[in-house]
């Protein structure tokens, strides 16, 4: 941008070249983007449906645990389905309708994530002899401890790799000599593991 100062015949800007070429390739762009936007719709059934899925794709989830493993069996029941996924040789068992297995197209070979809540996943030595009706039990080494006032954030390295956290009372991890870098099982109802799918 160039000023003049005011005189005979007053002051006043006017763009320089290189403002001018800056202007024309952000016209530029802005029309081109446009274009973009017109032949993605056009190409699309539902762009609707596609800008909800980009929506889906960033959505954040109250559930800590968010992991990754393939559909190995589907054992299904009158109402309810028992999925078994494979976690890297470690199987977790999820129940769901028939309804949801349908829905998400699960079937085995099929990659799915299982969702599951710090507050659903119990502790329990890895030597404990316990017989409990938790169908799924993880075991691994706790990689971190985060303690607070009354609940203790407890961050267990599981065999295949995979990270998995719990919530449990302060007392709870007195009571079961928890440290870092000891051995400790995951308990998780099968009803507590919510499973989903990328669409």
């Amino acid at each position: 941008m160039l000023r003049r100062t005011g005189g005979q015949h007053g002051g006043g800007t006017e763009l320089t070249e290189a403002g001018r070429r800056l202007i024309a390739v952000f016209e530029s762009a802005e029309r081109e983007h446009r274009r973009f936007l017109d032949r993605l719709g056009a190409s699309l059934h539902d762009f609707a449906h596609f800008q909800q899925l980009i929506g889906v794709m960033s959505m954040k989830v109250s559930a800590r645990n968010y992991l990754r493993g393939t559909v190995s069996a589907i054992s299904e029941g009158a109402v309810n389905a028992e999925v078994t996924l494979d976690l890297n040789g470690a199987p977790l068992v999820s129940i769901i309708t028939r309804e949801s297995v349908e829905t998400l197209g699960l079937k085995p070979g099929i990659e799915a994530f299982a969702l599951i809540k710090a507050s659903f996943v119990m502790l329990s030595t890895e030597d404990g002899g316990l017989k409990t009706s938790a169908r799924n039990r993880l075991c691994g080494t706790v990689e971190r401890m985060a303690q607070g006032p009354v609940n203790c954030e407890v961050v267990l390295a599981l065999d295949g790799g995979a990270r998995l956290t719990a919530m449990i009372t302060q007392e709870s991890t007195v009571e079961l000599g928890l440290a870092e870098g000891s051995r400790a099982c995951a308990l998780i109802k099968a009803q507590h593991v919510i499973l989903a799918v990328q669409d």
